[in-house]
């Protein structure tokens, strides 16, 4: 497979639900926002493009859509934080989209029983991502083999990602680190 020369092409990989999840800490710690379960709405693309000095960079979104384990019935309280969490969904989705941002699904966000407590004997629903490190890795190491001068920027927090990491850097990509 023959590379694609394209001129320092930067693309940026964003693990979705760990982005959102962080920025809503930081927005309901400073005060900005009262409930970080709660929609809110963002410049993702001015974030990502001030942060990195550069305007007009690609960016993938990736996010799991949810799904209950077949055989499962949620109780009533976690039916409601499905339904709550859908419904952010749909509308972050739609702010993305139209920022000009690649949304991608990538997973599944399953929701089902977890272990028995062993003091109340009850089990507690979990709600379990799969799927988004993985399909965000390949993509990253892809295009690194595809297109040469790209710049490969990854936005996650998550140690999942430290083999790709690895991968690329053998590759002798530029990686930008945090300091």
């Amino acid at each position: 497979m023959s590379k694609n020369s394209v001129d320092n092409r930067r693309m940026v990989f964003i693990d979705g639900e760990n982005f959102r999840q962080r920025v809503a800490e930081l927005l309901h710690d400073q005060g900005v926002i009262a409930d970080k379960n709660i929609y809110f709405s963002l410049d993702v693309r001015g974030l990502i493009e001030d942060t990195l000095g550069i305007n007009g960079v690609e960016i993938n979104y990736y996010a799991s859509e949810i799904k209950t384990s077949k055989g499962y019935t949620p109780s009533p309280k976690i039916r409601k934080r499905i339904d709550r969490i859908k419904e952010n969904s749909r509308r972050w989705v739609a702010m993305l989209k139209s920022q000009h941002i690649n949304y991608i699904k990538a997973g599944n966000l399953k929701v089902k029983e977890g272990k028995k407590c062993n003091h109340c004997h009850k089990a507690q629903d979990v709600l379990q991502e799969k799927g988004v490190d993985v399909r965000m890795a390949l993509d990253m190491l892809e295009l690194s083999y595809e297109v040469e001068n790209v710049n490969v920027i990854s936005v996650s927090s998550d140690t999942d990602l430290c083999p790709s990491y690895h991968s690329l850097s053998t590759l002798s990509l530029p990686l930008l680190r945090p300091d």
